[in-house]
């Protein structure tokens, strides 16, 4: 159980090291949020990762219900829903993780999911088989967006609101849409802001 809090406070921290400015801006306007314990009061996104964390390792270890448990604690405590086969990197940043549903995926680090984004597959008896999204680093998916089947979607992407992801993304695009198009591709040796 130790290891899994050291692991839930390195997430913390590479997510202050990461999002530094965000945090800095946080703390600055809300002075409180400067433990761990206040930011699992304040911030309903890093509550919902300590307990998709604690489902985990209880699937890990084979300790049966808990995994279930923990989960359906998530949907009532922050309203989100994180599958415990997902594998999830560090600096997720859920803001407002109401209505977040994220499936059997794969989520590198420094990934923003803003509210209402459904992760997973499109309801087919293959998704064993074809596994969920993959979501490169740095991505941010907006609003209300859906990203659905064996989808791998580029580092630095960007998916509009509302956007209906069925297909790859390239790294550095923006999609918009439904489904969701490509609508600017950011060349390697610009950057997108």
């Amino acid at each position: 159980m130790l290891s899994l809090w050291q692991e839930f406070r390195e997430d913390i921290l590479v997510r202050e090291e990461v999002f530094e400015d965000k945090v800095l801006r946080a703390k600055n306007l809300q002075p409180s949020s400067r433990t761990i314990w206040r930011y699992l009061l304040h911030d309903a996104g890093v509550r919902g990762l300590l307990l998709y964390r604690l489902a985990k390792w209880s699937a890990a270890h084979s300790i049966p219900m808990l995994p279930s448990i923990f989960s359906q604690l998530n949907v009532i405590l922050n309203g989100l829903s994180i599958d415990h086969r997902a594998t999830i990197g560090y600096a997720l940043a859920l803001p407002h993780p109401i209505g977040v549903v994220i499936g059997n995926v794969i989520i590198e680090d420094c990934v923003w999911i803003f509210s209402s984004v459904v992760l997973g597959g499109r309801g087919s008896r293959t998704m064993v088989e074809d596994g969920g999204p993959y979501i490169e680093q740095g991505v941010s998916i907006g609003t209300g967006a859906k990203v659905l089947g064996p989808v791998r979607v580029g580092a630095r992407s960007r998916i509009g609101a509302n956007s209906v992801v069925l297909t790859d993304v390239p790294p550095d695009s923006v999609v918009v849409g439904v489904p969701g198009r490509i609508l600017v591709q950011t060349p390697k040796n610009e950057t997108m802001e």
